[in-house]
């Protein structure tokens, strides 16, 4: 049987989970800056491994900008959801059927 959540729960866990990603992807990308400024300026043995890792930090980024836009679709879905039915509520209210 599946569990009913409200609309603002849904709401604040998209929020939360969208918090997160986005202080993973900000410490990512100073990562991947970091690095690419460190091979740009000083000499590496082992370049390749360098270029691997900035590679799978590329591919982890672009991974997370797209859960990232996921959420923000699933948030304005969720809350259009919510507004409809404040909308739907108030006219109830306004015709007395919702007392």
């Amino acid at each position: 049987m599946a569990r009913y959540i409200p609309l603002q729960d849904k709401l604040d866990e998209i929020e939360e989970q969208g918090k997160r990603l986005r202080r993973r992807l900000d410490y990512l990308k100073g990562e991947r800056d970091f690095l690419v400024d460190m091979l740009i300026t000083r000499p590496v043995k082992d370049m390749e491994a360098q270029r691997r890792l900035l590679r799978e930090w590329d591919e982890e980024i672009d991974k997370l900008d797209e859960s990232i836009a996921y959420l923000r679709r699933e948030y304005v879905k969720y809350k259009e959801t919510q507004n409809k039915q404040m909308c739907n509520n108030q006219k109830q209210q306004k015709n007395g059927r919702l007392k």
